[in-house]
C-alpha cells in the first residue's frame, strides 16, 4: 500500500482543524446557552416574582451573584471560541 501524498496530507490536516474548530464551537455554544439559562433562571426569575408580587422582596445578593457567574461563563466561552485554528 503506497503512502499518502502531499496533498492527502494536507488535506486530511485540514480536516482535522476544522473538526477541532466546530468541537470548540460546540462547546463554546453549550457554554453561552448555560450562561443565558443562569442568567436567565438566577436574575430574572427572581426581579419577575416580584414584579408578579409573589416574593416581597428581591433578593439582590443571590440575583448579582447568578448574573455575575452567568457573565463569567460567558465570557469564558468566548475566549474558547478565540482559540480556534486557522486552516
Amino acid at each position: 500500500m503506497p503512502g499518502k501524498t502531499s496533498d492527502e496530507v494536507a488535506n486530511e490536516q485540514k480536516r482535522q482543524i476544522l473538526v477541532r474548530n466546530e468541537q470548540r464551537k460546540l462547546r463554546a455554544s453549550f457554554g453561552n446557552t448555560l450562561a443565558g439559562g443562569i442568567i436567565s433562571v438566577g436574575s430574572a426569575g427572581p426581579v419577575v416574582a416580584w414584579f408578579a408580587g409573589t416574593i416581597s422582596v428581591i433578593p439582590i445578593v443571590g440575583v448579582l451573584c447568578w448574573f455575575f457567574l452567568g457573565v463569567v461563563i460567558h465570557l469564558l466561552a468566548m475566549d474558547f471560541v478565540e482559540g480556534m485554528e486557522l486552516s
